[in-house]
Parts: structure tokens; C-alpha cells; sequence
């Protein structure tokens, strides 16, 4: 069963956003060896290689950041479908609108600023003879990281602005806004990343800071997928992750020991009964290791009883009461409480 909703577009588009995150980190850490260094530590070799993996790195960079972020924005069309009003509507298009033309328009400047296009890195190599070309791109890096920070901040708020005309209750509100407020990590980084694009335009330690931009544009690109996959992610950590958890923070309590305890187990896996004076009853629970086999249990008294009568003359009740399927320790608390409050005396008359 899906249990995450249906397959949409905006979950296809993370693939190749993923796709663009892992050629861009593979990039980033085959240059480390190099872009870490000083300009004036770099062999005159390596240029040409660095150049390659900055071209690439920042080509992964665009196609991934844009891809998330229009699979961010149409998820949002997608839930709120048929329940928000036309501006709001207008808004998320506008930003798909924004997004797609802002990418489309970099991957082209990026592409076309050196003529031939293979000029960007074949430049800097000793023996590269063709004619070339190449427009400055210091005021283009600046730029185009403005217009990133922007589009990340306009994810973010976006979702924020809907939920104030949804009716839910605040606490359910609260939650939401603080899944899609994840993003504001995204668009601090990316407010970094510019910063550092605009340093690399107006120093000559070229590679130093080179790597700098390399870092915060690894750190954006693989945030933003993450809080992209944020609603799905707590789907899944709550079916798959849930109970294992739970079941690991149960057992790393110390178990306390309280004079009247409901409940104790035998090392034969009998559950006696210290405070039930009723009789014999019988409880199944499924293990941990089959939860398709039922293993019935006797739950007997543990003290004997000494006659046939409570304390205020009523008699005890033989008939054997309702088995229940106790699948979890909260429901074996259940049904201890159930059976303690249905097998408490009735309240004492007042004495007149």
C-alpha cells in the first residue's frame, strides 16, 4: 500500500536533482586535491583540470537546485489543489514560471560565455593554440547567486502564506511550519555561497576561494533535497523507524519496582497476577519475531485465595472474562487496566 501518496512529478524531478548532487559532489572531491590550495601552490598542470571541474561543478549545481526547487513548488500545487484561491495559485505558478526561466538562462550563459565552449578550461593549458573567446563572468556568479538565494526564500515562505488560510488546529499548523522551515537553512547557505562568488571576482587566490564556493554549493544542493524529501521522510521514518525506536528508548529505562506492580512475567513466560483476585484468564500477544503467531498465555493469580467471598460480601466471579489480541506493551497495559477496573469492588455504602 502507498503510503505516501501517489507518484508525482514533483518526486520525479528529485531524480535528476539527485543525479546533478552526485556529479557535483564527485567533481568537487577529485578537485579538493587541487582547489584547496593556494593559487601560488597550484602547478601550472592543474589549472586546466580545475577550470574543468569548476565548469562542471557549477553546470550540476544549476541543473539540481533548479530541478528541486520546481519539485518543491509543484508539490505544493499538488496538495493544495482545488483548496487555495487564484492569487495563491498565481504565486506558486509564478514561482515554477520564475524558476524554470532562471535556470534555462544560466545553463545557456554558462554553456555559451567562451566560444568554443571547451575554451573555459582549455585556456589555461600551455599548448592550447585555438582561437577563443570569453565574456567576463565575475558579475555573473553574484548575480546568478542572488537570484538562487531568492528562488530558496521564496520556497520557503511560500508554504507558510498558504497555511494561514487553511483551518487546522495551531499545534498541526506549527508543525507544518516548521517542516517547511528546514528551507531556511537551505537559503542561509546559498546567502554564503554569494557571498563568497562575489569575493572570488575581486581575489587573486583563485583556487582558495574557489573552494570555499565549492563547499557551501555542496551543502546547498544536498539540504535542499533533503527538506524537499522532508514530508516524505516522515512517512517513512514513522512506519519503518517508528517502532524500532520506540522499542529502543523502552528498553534502555530502568525498569522500576513498585510494591503493587500489575503485572510480572516468570522466566517460563507465564504472566501471573499479583493483584487480580479473579480467575483464570487467557491473553495472546504476538512476538517480535512472528507477529503471525499467537502464543496464548495463562494469567493466573499469584497469591491464593482464602475464601470464596471480597471483603464486603461480594462473591467473586468465576465466569472467565473476554481474551484480548495484545500486541504491544501499551496494549497488555490496556487490557491490565481494563481487567483491574472491571474486577474492583463495588464503592462502600455510607453508614447512616
Amino acid at each position: 500500500m502507498n503510503k505516501a501518496g501517489a507518484l508525482g512529478l514533483d518526486d520525479v524531478l528529485l531524480i535528476p536533482a539527485t543525479l546533478a548532487s552526485i556529479m557535483q559532489t564527485a567533481c568537487i572531491v577529485y578537485a579538493a586535491p587541487i582547489m584547496g590550495l593556494h593559487l601560488w601552490n597550484v602547478q601550472p598542470k592543474n589549472f586546466e583540470v580545475a577550470s574543468l571541474m569548476a565548469f562542471l561543478t557549477e553546470f550540476a549545481f544549476v541543473i539540481s537546485t533548479g530541478a528541486t526547487k520546481i519539485s518543491v513548488l509543484l508539490f505544493y500545487r499538488r496538495v493544495t489543489k482545488g483548496t487555495i484561491s487564484r492569487p495563491v495559485k498565481f504565486a506558486v505558478m509564478g514561482g515554477i514560471a520564475y524558476v524554470v526561466i532562471y535556470t534555462l538562462l544560466l545553463t545557456l550563459l554558462l554553456v555559451l560565455q567562451c566560444n568554443p565552449t571547451n575554451a573555459y578550461w582549455k585556456s589555461y593549458s600551455i599548448g592550447y593554440s585555438t582561437d577563443w573567446h570569453c565574456i567576463d563572468i565575475r558579475w555573473m556568479n553574484p548575480v546568478s547567486g542572488a537570484l538562487s538565494t531568492f528562488s530558496d526564500f521564496y520556497c520557503v515562505v511560500l508554504p507558510m502564506a498558504i497555511l494561514r488560510h487553511f483551518r487546522a488546529p495551531r499545534r498541526q499548523k506549527i508543525a507544518l511550519n516548521c517542516v517547511f522551515g528546514l528551507g531556511i537553512i537551505v537559503v542561509i547557505a546559498g546567502a554564503i555561497r554569494t557571498w563568497y562568488y562575489y569575493e572570488l571576482g575581486h581575489a587573486n587566490d583563485l583556487t582558495n576561494v574557489g573552494y570555499k564556493v565549492f563547499v557551501w554549493a555542496q551543502l546547498e544542493t544536498t539540504l535542499a533535497i533533503v527538506c524537499a524529501s522532508a514530508p516524505s521522510l516522515r512517512v517513512f521514518v514513522r512506519t519503518y523507524l517508528g517502532e524500532p525506536v520506540v522499542r529502543m528508548i523502552r528498553s534502555s529505562k530502568p525498569r522500576s519496582t513498585v510494591p503493587n506492580q500489575l503485572s510480572q512475567q516468570d522466566e517460563a513466560g507465564t504472566v501471573k497476577s499479583s493483584n487480580f483476585p479473579s480467575a483464570r484468564r487467557s491473553a495472546c500477544y504476538t512476538t517480535d519475531e512472528d507477529e503471525s503467531t499467537l502464543i496464548s498465555h495463562q494469567i493466573k493469580p499469584s497469591l491464593e485465595m482464602v475464601g470464596e467471598t471480597e471483603l464486603d460480601g461480594t462473591p467473586l466471579s468465576l465466569a472467565p472474562s473476554d481474551s484480548y489480541v495484545l500486541r504491544t506493551p501499551a496494549g497488555f497495559e490496556t487490557y491490565a487496566l481494563r481487567d483491574l477496573e472491571k474486577n474492583s469492588p463495588p464503592p462502600r455504602k455510607p453508614v447512616s
